[in-house]
């Protein structure tokens, strides 16, 4: 379940660093991080 995304700094365009409310998108080529949570265990990635 990916629960973030970081956009990268160097992107224009966002009115936000960090897409985390359903409903927004960023571009692949503008992710800086993903961020996403195991539904098997509570543990927390970063990719």
């Amino acid at each position: 379940e990916v629960v973030g995304i970081h956009v990268r700094d160097d992107t224009d365009g966002y009115s936000f660093d960090k897409a985390d409310i359903d409903g927004q998108s960023v571009f692949a080529k503008d992710v800086k991080r993903l961020f996403g949570r195991d539904q098997v265990t509570s543990a927390w990635s970063g990719w």
